[in-house]
Order: C-alpha cells, then structure tokens, then sequence
C-alpha cells in the first residue's frame, strides 16, 4: 500500500486554494460566522502559521495549520 507524504506547503498552490475555498463555503453554510475557525488564505500566510497538506500520490487529500500563539502555548 502507497504511503502518503504530509509536508510543510504554500496555501497559494492551486489544488489548495480550490479545497480551501469548499471549506471555508461549507463551514460558513453550516455554523455562524463567530464559530466558523478556519482561517482564509491571508490568514494561513502569516509568519506564525505553518500550514501543512496530506498528499498521497501527488493527490490533495487534506491540509492543516499550527499557529503559533506565543512562546508558552503548546509546552
């Protein structure tokens, strides 16, 4: 069985920005805007973020993002 690869990636790509856009579409469907937390692509370029993507055989099949908040979270 073919292992997929997660990587750091760019938001940018454009397999990603077409999945994030269903997203983001889905999650504003379906909840308030004060509880949809996915950040749009400007929010997935910040420095703080790292933005990461499952590829199995060069096919998207998911992505995710770390953000770092300050020094002390996540320790």
């Amino acid at each position: 069985m073919p292992e997929g690869e997660i990587s750091i990636d760019d938001p940018r790509h454009e397999d990603v920005l077409a999945l994030l856009g269903r997203h983001l579409a889905f999650a504003h469907s379906h909840s308030p805007a004060e509880d949809v937390h996915a950040l749009d692509v400007d929010g997935l370029l910040d420095p703080a973020v790292t933005f990461f993507t499952f590829r199995l055989r060069g096919e998207l099949l998911g992505v995710g993002a770390l953000k770092e908040l300050d020094r002390w979270h996540g320790r």
